[in-house]
């Protein structure tokens, strides 16, 4: 655990709740406290990598840390909030890979999108399913 300049105390002692619930991934909002998690999914619709980030965060930015680095990557396939020209010029050059988004609504020029490989976008949803399935009954 880092240590403040000076002082013997934590970092952790110095941050206020926001700073806290923000640096682990718990959001608020009007209903509570929110998290999201982001997935990276093979082929099989096993997990890769899983980013936990407060509720308001953007899904878009998230979608860049989410497949950096990975290897032997040939599609990409995400939904609209990931929709943006950075994301697309960054899966082609540096993953070599073809990318499956589909267009934002407020898209101008629409790239093209393959309904038939778009489709297989269920299996990171079905991931979801299948952990909400097996979660942990709550203690009382």
């Amino acid at each position: 655990m880092r240590r403040a300049e000076g002082g013997g105390e934590p970092w952790s002692r110095h941050w206020s709740e926001r700073q806290w619930r923000t640096a682990h991934g718990i959001g608020r909002s009007r209903g509570g406290l929110t998290t999201k998690i982001h997935a990276a999914v093979d082929a099989l619709g096993l997990p890769v990598r899983l980013i936990p980030t407060a509720g308001q965060r953007g899904d878009c930015p998230q979608a860049t840390a989410l497949i950096d680095g990975l290897d032997g990557v040939g599609h990409v396939i995400a939904d609209a909030a990931c929709d943006s020209g950075a994301l697309r010029e960054m899966i082609t050059d540096e993953l070599g890979a073809q990318a499956h988004i589909q267009a934002n609504p407020s898209r101008a020029i629409k790239p093209p999108l393959d309904p038939d490989l778009y489709a297989e976008r269920h299996k990171v949803e079905n991931f979801f399913q299948r952990i909400k399935r097996f979660r942990a009954e709550p203690v009382p």
